[in-house]
């Protein structure tokens, strides 16, 4: 049996991924920091259809807590097959009137979290000379978003973490990937106002946001599907906007 971590896997994308490879008989260990109802609906939702999923609660901008549960794992079921880093966080704000916390507070999710947590496991993925390792980026990473100075400089890290990590990684039979997706439909867009919404899709050829589903599917693809020389690579799912 796979095994893979997910951060971030109690609602939304995240969810949608553990759900995704739970399907496909792999073991999903995904973390949360909040929701802690959410995350014992799904896990006990999937391990009633007899899938194998545990969630548990981690702040990945702590380091040692980070290391410890990539250990404890490592101990209990060998090195994880597959990582995908999901968590993250948006604080936005025009740059003028940022408030340093709100700059700070989504480096050290969105980035300090994500060196917290594949540092320890691409160690344990190099001693077993294999793995995939899926970081969520953005198109805010790619061509910036109004309001989004600290967000977009986070996610074109993401990219560059990426790129570089599969160069480290690839000869040791390691692929690593990213995954930026545009505008999502989770439950924060559909609350907003028709106008809005409107606004939001304007210039997207499909004239729609892009769901979970299709976010995991991507994610399960590269995850379980893809060939390994499919590395170092940004798959960009933007409904066309890219192409305007």
């Amino acid at each position: 049996m796979k095994t893979a971590i997910i951060t971030g896997g109690s609602r939304g994308i995240g969810s949608a991924i553990v759900r995704d490879l739970a399907a496909r008989g792999v073991f999903t260990f995904f973390t949360y920091k909040s929701g802690e109802d959410e995350a014992k609906i799904l896990q006990d939702e999937l391990n009633g259809q007899g899938l194998n999923t545990l969630a548990i609660q981690l702040d990945i901008t702590d380091k040692d807590a980070c290391q410890n549960l990539v250990n404890d794992f490592y101990k209990k079921h060998g090195a994880p097959d597959i990582l995908v880093n999901n968590a993250g966080i948006t604080q936005d704000s025009l740059l003028f009137s940022m408030r340093e916390e709100q700059w700070s507070q989504v480096i050290d999710t969105n980035l300090n979290g994500l060196f917290n947590i594949t540092q320890t496991v691409v160690f344990h993925m190099m001693r077993a000379k294999k793995g995939r390792i899926i970081n969520l980026a953005s198109i805010s990473g790619i061509s910036g978003i109004k309001g989004q100075c600290n967000y977009s400089a986070t996610k074109a890290a993401v990219i560059g973490f990426t790129k570089a990590l599969a160069r480290e990684a690839s000869p040791l039979g390691i692929a690593v990937n990213a995954v930026a997706p545009g505008g999502v439909q989770t439950a924060m867009t559909e609350a907003i106002s028709p106008e809005a919404f409107d606004e939001m899709v304007r210039d997207i050829p499909m004239k729609r946001l892009c769901s979970v589903h299709e976010v995991s599917n991507v994610v399960t693809y590269l995850a379980l599907d893809s060939p390994l020389y499919l590395t170092g690579s940004t798959i960009v799912l933007d409904g066309g906007l890219g192409s305007l």
